[in-house]
């Protein structure tokens, strides 16, 4: 069912990129067969029953689904004969259910866990009756338990409110045990933490995450306008004309607001160059392991993408991506990393090259902490170090020390004539820890207050 789905939905995107001039009539026929293959094997596989009772499709329903969305009294509906016991049951807005609701779903057969999510420190039930109210008809379940000690887990970073809307209700009412999350601010940057860049238009490329996650920014954008009626411009901008296409795709239907206040321009860099909106909206598409940025590297480019904005200014990309461009800014002579340090680092030109291939960016930034203390003096205890005494003239004593379990970071303090001056070099290498492949050739940290 699922890859038919899929082989579906590859046949709509290609189908929407010929009629938009990005695609071959050529590579349609081998999808459409595929599709077919698909779908052919699943109505062998797949009998559907053929029921036309509305009580009887319901059951139907009900017994073969995993997740069940329903009100808390409409729950009593799920004790019909026949349905799979269910193990787990999580009441939203428990805080607003009289105990008696909450019991309905409670009772509900096989229940083995129940999650109760709420805030009893706002409003409870309505409860007219006056009298009802003084008996406290109204309190709900969670208050109950809080009331009588039963540990709860509090939610305690907050995106709504900016710090100082918050403060007075936090110190109030949750005895400043709020924290404040990262909200949408004049500036603001979204890490689209699972994106995926592919190839779309004309193989440029595109990030259907970051396509959705801009979607819903200005669906809940518009939503305001209709609410406010201010009227608001917003820009989307991106460096590929693939996730251009994408974009377009998913805010095209409000074009029709244009003239009534609410504006959308989806347009690539180069193509907002002379202009500006109220909102501007950068997705980066890039989310990849080797810290390419690709077309934004350029900063003209980034300029033109960064000052576009009249009012708010918010990208989506990738953090771990911008991580591994900072290694970058860091793995240089004047990083402000070894500054200061005993040892002063020189990084090499073979070394920049090859540090490349490790683009794990936990990996980089251990192997960057470790590569400060070397340079500050610090040295393994004598218990944990693993000495390595190579036979030759200079008789070098390696030390090694083991990286996030994938790799060694190996070296050596040696002695170099420079000019009228002996100097210590200490030289260092980083070996894969499962074949013993060299990573790095060389990168010398020299001891400029140590000379000999």
């Amino acid at each position: 069912m699922i890859r038919a789905l899929d082989s579906l939905k590859s046949l709509g995107t290609l189908l929407r990129d010929i009629g938009i001039g990005g695609a071959h009539f050529t590579n349609l026929s081998p999808t459409i067969k595929k599709c077919f293959q698909l779908l052919k094997v699943l109505s062998e596989d797949f009998s559907v029953p053929t029921l036309t009772d509305p009580y009887s499709i319901q059951n139907f329903c009900l017994s073969n689904a995993f997740l069940v969305f329903c009100t808390a009294s409409s729950s009593a509906g799920l004790h019909s004969n026949g349905l799979k016991p269910f193990e787990l049951v999580v009441i939203d807005e428990a805080a607003q259910l009289k105990g008696c609701g909450s019991a309905i779903p409670l009772q509900l057969s096989g229940l083995r866990h129940a999650i109760l999510i709420g805030d009893e420190r706002q409003l409870p039930a309505l409860v007219k009756s006056k009298i009802s109210e003084k008996a406290d008809f109204g309190r709900s379940l969670i208050e109950r338990l809080v009331t009588l000690g039963h540990p709860k887990h509090l939610l305690d970073v907050q995106y709504r409110m900016h710090p100082s809307v918050s403060l007075f209700p936090n110190r109030e009412c949750y005895e400043q045990r709020c924290l404040q999350g990262n909200i949408y601010g004049s500036y603001s940057f979204i890490n689209i933490a699972h994106g995926k860049e592919e190839s779309g238009v004309g193989h440029s490329l595109k990030n259907m995450v970051e396509a959705a996650v801009v979607s819903e920014i200005v669906a809940n954008l518009f939503k305001q306008f209709l609410d406010t009626k201010k009227k608001v411009s917003i820009g989307v901008i991106s460096p590929y004309k693939g996730q251009v296409s994408a974009i377009g795709e998913k805010v095209k239907k409000y074009s029709a607001y244009s003239d009534g206040g609410f504006c959308v321009s989806v347009r690539t860099v180069d193509g907002f160059q002379v202009a500006e909106e109220d909102v501007i909206i950068i997705s980066s598409v890039r989310s990849n392991g080797n810290g390419s940025v690709g077309f934004l590297s350029n900063r003209q480019r980034a300029n033109v993408a960064l000052t576009r904005a009249r009012y708010c200014l918010w990208i989506l990309g990738s953090a771990a991506l911008v991580e591994l461009k900072q290694l970058d800014t860091l793995l240089c002579d004047d990083s402000f990393l070894f500054r200061e340090a005993r040892w002063k680092v020189f990084f090499s030109n073979e070394f920049q090259n090859s540090i490349g291939i490790i683009r794990n960016a936990e990996i980089c930034k251990e192997v960057l902490s470790l590569l400060a203390k070397l340079s500050s003096g610090w040295r393994q205890p004598p218990k944990m170090r693993n000495p390595i005494v190579l036979d030759g003239t200079s008789s070098q004593l390696l030390e090694m020390y083991k990286v996030n379990g994938q790799l060694y970071l190996v070296w050596n303090v040696d002695v170099i004539k420079e000019e009228s001056h002996y100097l210590q070099v200490m030289t260092y290498e980083a070996l894969d820890a499962y074949g013993g492949g060299r990573y790095t050739p060389q990168l010398n940290i020299v001891s400029t207050k140590e000379k000999l």
